[in-house]
């Protein structure tokens, strides 16, 4: 009998969602990973470096930056080594980064946005009129789009950061909140098909989140540098 082998594409990918259940936090001079949702963390570092306040950001699963007074850091192997990006990092009291790839990235600190496009080597001004509250935070989820809370209020932005729209002025905030925006309400086709065509796939998981081959009759995860994910199932009759 011949086989006929069928791939289903059971999901459209969602350029900014997470990589599954993977995640890190920061606290003291220790760096915590988790890969099941956060129910059990382990250890990846003990030397972080510590300043008055600071702000880590992954991108994927091993690439991820962090902020410690004036210093930038970067890692490419979940957080276990670290470089230094930048050791003139314009900081007052309270800053926030949000990377969108490996290179491009914003940061917000008093009523300035800047913005870097070689891994937080250079910073450029994109805005000097932030508005200010007693905390704030920024996230962006490609590199034109982001959103930044600074008290009640909740604004957005589609050009970088240069121009701002309030979104909400009732937000509820206690001392620190932070905001985390995955996608836009609407999809463009045209922007799946090039973010498709751009990425490169990191690896193929089944869905406990380990890695495996593909199989027939098998569900299986691709899973891209970009953050997007695939279900797939290979048919076979």
């Amino acid at each position: 009998m011949k086989k006929i082998l069928f791939i289903l594409l059971l999901t459209i990918p969602f350029i900014g969602f997470g990589q599954l259940s993977t995640g890190y936090y920061i606290s003291d001079f220790y760096l915590y990973k988790t890969t099941d949702s956060g129910v059990n963390w382990t250890t990846q570092n003990t030397y972080m470096n510590y300043g008055n306040h600071y702000n880590i950001n992954f991108i994927n699963e091993t690439t991820g930056y962090y902020m410690s007074g004036s210093n930038l850091y970067k890692t490419t192997d979940s957080g276990i080594n670290w470089t230094i990006q930048n050791t003139q990092i314009n900081y007052w009291n309270h800053y926030n980064i949000s990377f969108v790839n490996e290179t491009t990235g914003y940061y917000i600190s008093d009523f300035y946005l800047y913005k870097t496009t070689d891994s937080g080597v250079n910073w450029t001004t994109q805005n000097t009129y932030m508005n200010y509250g007693n905390h704030y935070n920024i996230n962006f989820i490609n590199e034109t789009t982001g959103y930044y809370m600074s008290g009640s209020n909740l604004y957005k932005t589609t050009d970088s950061g240069i121009n701002w729209t309030i979104q909400n002025t009732q937000i509820n905030y206690w001392n620190h909140y932070n905001i985390s925006f995955v996608n836009e309400n609407t999809t463009n086709i045209e922007n799946i098909i090039t973010s498709i065509s751009d990425r490169k796939l990191e690896k193929i998981v089944n869905i406990k989140g380990q890695e495996t081959k593909p199989q027939p009759n098998i569900l299986f995860i691709e899973i891209y540098d970009d953050g997007s994910t695939e279900k797939k199932l290979i048919i076979e009759k």
